[in-house]
C-alpha cells in the first residue's frame, strides 16, 4: 500500500522529463550522422553510376570527333570581361561569375551529387547544431 504511492512526485516528474530530452538529444545526433552517411553515400553512388553510363555511352558512339575549337578567349574569359566584373561587383563578383561558368560547364550527373551532398551536409548539420542546443548532456 504506502509502496504503490511516489514519496517524491515532483523528483520523478524531473527525472522521467530530463531522461526524455537526454534520448531526444541523442536521436537528434544519430540523425544527423545517419543523414550525412546516406547522403554522402547516395551522391558517390550517383556519380559512379552516371561516370560508368557516361563512359558506355562514350565509348558506343562511333563518330569521329574533329577538334575544330577556336583558340581565342570567349567573352567572359576576356581581362575586359572581368575587369569590368570586378569593377561593378569587386573580387566576389568575379569569383561568383568563375563558379557559375563551372557549374555549367558540369555534366548533369556531377549537378546531381555536388546537390545531394551539400543538403545532406546541411540538413546533418542542423540537425547535430540542434541535438548540441538541447539541454542536457
Amino acid at each position: 500500500m504506502w509502496l504503490e504511492r511516489d514519496p517524491f512526485p515532483p523528483f520523478a516528474a524531473a527525472m522521467t522529463q530530463k531522461h526524455v530530452l537526454s534520448n531526444g538529444r541523442l536521436v537528434a545526433r544519430w540523425v544527423g550522422i545517419l543523414l550525412l552517411l546516406l547522403g554522402l553515400g547516395s551522391a558517390g553512388v550517383v556519380y559512379a553510376v552516371g561516370e560508368s553510363h557516361f563512359a558506355r555511352l562514350a565509348h558506343d558512339q562511333d563518330t569521329v570527333h574533329i577538334d575544330s575549337r577556336d583558340d581565342t578567349l570567349s567573352f567572359e574569359d576576356s581581362k575586359t570581361s572581368s575587369r569590368g566584373t570586378e569593377m561593378y561587383f569587386g573580387k566576389v563578383g568575379v569569383l561568383m561569375a568563375t563558379w557559375f561558368h563551372q557549374w555549367e560547364e558540369l555534366k548533369g550527373f556531377e549537378r546531381l551529387a555536388i546537390m545531394i551532398a551539400a543538403s545532406s551536409v546541411l540538413a546533418s548539420s542542423i540537425c547535430l547544431l540542434v541535438a548540441n542546443r538541447l539541454p542536457g548532456r
